[in-house]
């Protein structure tokens, strides 16, 4: 799959959670240290709104975007109680992207500090301690 496709696919997976989200829901915290579920999901939607206008490279930032509305729709599921199964497939992507530029991504303050795993885990568990989270 492509940037574009990868992309899409995590705004369908997303699009599910959020739409998801229930009424009293949208003050709870999330994985994301100080971002309650308001707040986070307009970062997501904020972020797709001024991707055309960045100094990054499009396929760059696509890359970003997909890693951003991915994991993201993680933490929203986590915060409202939803199925925090990510697809394989996306977090096999995923996981290609982030790893050779993982300290920048933590560097951003958007993602946590990488959480050190003590024995095998499954991909979507590593994706989501190399951002911070514990799964």
């Amino acid at each position: 799959m492509d940037i574009a496709e990868l992309h899409s696919r995590a705004l369908d997976a997303t699009r599910g959670v959020i739409a998801g989200i229930r009424q009293g829901q949208w003050a709870a915290p999330t994985p994301c240290q100080g971002w309650d579920v308001r707040a986070l999901v307009n970062h997501v939607v904020a972020g797709n709104l001024w991707a055309a206008y960045g100094p990054v490279p499009g396929a760059v930032y696509a890359g970003h975007r997909f890693i951003d509305v991915l994991v993201h729709g993680w933490d929203v599921a986590v915060a409202t109680r939803q199925d925090t199964k990510l697809r394989p497939a996306l977090v096999d992507a995923c996981l290609d992207i982030v790893a050779p530029q993982a300290e920048l991504l933590r560097a951003s303050g958007v993602f946590g500090d990488k959480i050190e795993l003590a024995g095998a885990s499954d991909a979507q568990t590593r994706l989501l301690a190399t951002l911070g989270r514990r799964a």
